[in-house]
């Protein structure tokens, strides 16, 4: 049942994001869907809406929401590498 509260409470939440190119320049600000098991936006990898620039790019996960109705997760996060585990 917990499972079944927590999507349904992480149904239509949004994160703020800016996407970098490879080589380090501002690219585009995006809103991505924040996936159902997030606890933090460390976790923003795992949106079904993910996506780098030429596929290398930076990825900057905001600490304040960007778009109305975006997630404030009260501190940044910045995915250069992902973890393959």
């Amino acid at each position: 049942m917990s499972t079944m509260s927590t999507r349904s409470e992480n149904a239509g939440r949004r994160a703020s994001v800016t996407l970098f190119k490879p080589s380090g320049t501002f690219q585009t600000e995006a809103s991505w869907r924040v996936p159902s098991n997030a606890r933090g936006p460390y976790d923003m990898e795992h949106s079904p809406d993910f996506a780098r620039v030429d596929g290398t790019g930076a990825v900057l996960v905001e600490a304040e929401a960007q778009h109305e109705g975006d997630e404030n997760w009260g501190f940044p996060h910045l995915i250069v590498e992902i973890d393959q585990h």
